[in-house]
């Protein structure tokens, strides 16, 4: 059994193992590195049931950290949540479960339990916003942006991170957007990375990178930003890559990350109403390819301005191979970068971005081209030579009420944008 803990005084915290998450307000012993506490005063008053789902979101990404995937994938993990009202999430446990196991291929069983409130720190105040906007660093989050400003809505980016490289991507993303465009938007992050080690025991943390369960945090975030701001969370994410068909037509359903998948959206969107909380997430480019979106958030920006803006953004998935590299570097061939480079081409706007597999040369590129990084490039060409048919489609797990034909046309789309990559 996993834990949430929000206190652990005097001798438990020399007793506590791997499973428990400690989390206290910022300057006291945690199990977590992060400057915002449990009752989240960083961001404002933020309602309970806010508050709630963030604790579950980050309990959730904690385990799924914490807990090493097997080769069959698939793990059962137990979950104890500290909530303000049990009575209200228990009944909806195995719907949230449900969920969960939608996103990461677990299966998930939670409970819930109210526990001792750390006391209340100073309460700060958000800046006015017409909209909010997960803000990874990523070039879709960057064509959010774009986006909003386009159409006039003053955007508060939410960002959050774990390992400090991905904030310092961010950042150079942001940066890049203020040189081009004369103003930085406004942007809240949040940093929420598990120690090494436990505290108190000093238990070292099993460490499993996959990290799936990612986005569920930057959801329960930016709708605690939303609540307090009063504004729409906007999710930006190309349709392609939320609906994410295997490359591979052996490819398996669990082997394809679903962090924006329209399925997971609406079955958290319901479930979390079922409990009373109301998370009005919309992603703006559902039904758009990677290289749509780039055309439509740069409708207004000449090609240097948009070529510059955009480089600046990271979409790279493998950063464990981006390790002693320059840290603006991509690998190129993951499938973040694979479909990052189709956009470009699409769009037609010139790509500045460092990618290794272009960079290199030589047998430093043999040796790193691998033939474990080459696997999403050959995945590729295998669907490509047998295209999306009407199985796909139904193997993508839509609802029944889903447009499967519009789904068809946008994966085949998004398939042609991949075509004019090559790699040798």
């Amino acid at each position: 059994m996993h834990r949430l803990l929000l206190t652990a005084a005097g001798n438990k915290l020399s007793r506590l193992a791997a499973e428990d998450l400690l989390w206290r307000p910022h300057g006291e012993v945690s199990s977590v590195e992060t400057t915002l506490g449990p009752r989240l005063e960083g961001i404002g008053d933020v309602p309970p049931l806010y508050t709630d789902f963030v604790r579950l979101a980050a309990t959730v990404f904690f385990v799924d950290r914490t807990v090493l995937r097997p080769r069959m994938l698939r793990r059962s993990l137990d979950v104890e949540v500290a909530v303000h009202e049990p009575v209200l999430w228990e009944p909806h446990s195995a719907r949230l479960g449900a969920v969960l196991g939608l996103l990461s291929g677990d299966e998930w069983t939670l409970s819930f339990r109210r526990r001792r409130e750390p006391r209340r720190g100073t309460i700060n105040a958000l800046d006015p916003a017409d909209v909010s906007l997960l803000f990874s660093g990523g070039a879709d989050s960057m064509c959010g942006a774009l986006l909003a400003r386009d159409e006039g809505l003053a955007a508060l980016l939410v960002s959050h991170f774990d390992w400090r490289n991905i904030g310092g991507q961010q950042t150079d993303a942001l940066e890049a957007y203020e040189q081009r465009l004369g103003q930085r938007p406004a942007n809240i992050r949040w940093r929420f990375a598990r120690r090494g080690t436990q505290v108190g025991s000093g238990v070292a943390f099993p460490n499993e990178t996959s990290r799936r369960t990612r986005s569920l945090l930057f959801m329960a975030f930016g709708g605690a930003v939303g609540a307090v701001t009063k504004t729409d969370l906007w999710i930006a994410e190309n349709g392609f890559t939320s609906l994410n068909p295997p490359l591979s037509p052996q490819s398996l359903g669990a082997l394809s990350t679903r962090t924006t998948h329209p399925s997971f959206i609406a079955g958290l969107r319901e479930t979390l109403a079922d409990v009373g909380l109301d998370l009005p997430v919309v992603n703006r480019f559902a039904d758009m390819t990677k290289g749509q979106v780039f055309t439509e958030a740069t409708k207004s920006l000449d090609k240097t301005t948009a070529s510059e803006v955009l480089s600046a953004t990271h979409s790279c998935g493998k950063p464990q191979r981006l390790r002693g590299h320059a840290p603006d570097a991509q690998c190129g061939v993951c499938l973040g970068c694979l479909v990052r480079r189709g956009a470009f081409i699409a769009a037609g706007i010139p790509d500045q971005t460092v990618y290794l597999e272009e960079t290199l040369s030589g047998s430093a590129r043999a040796h790193w081209l691998s033939d474990e990084r080459l696997s999403a490039y050959r995945a590729l060409q295998e669907r490509l030579a047998v295209g999306f048919g009407d199985d796909d489609v139904l193997g993508l797990g839509l609802a029944d009420d889903a447009d499967l034909d519009g789904a068809l046309q946008l994966i085949r789309e998004g398939l042609l944008e991949l075509a004019a990559v090559q790699v040798s």
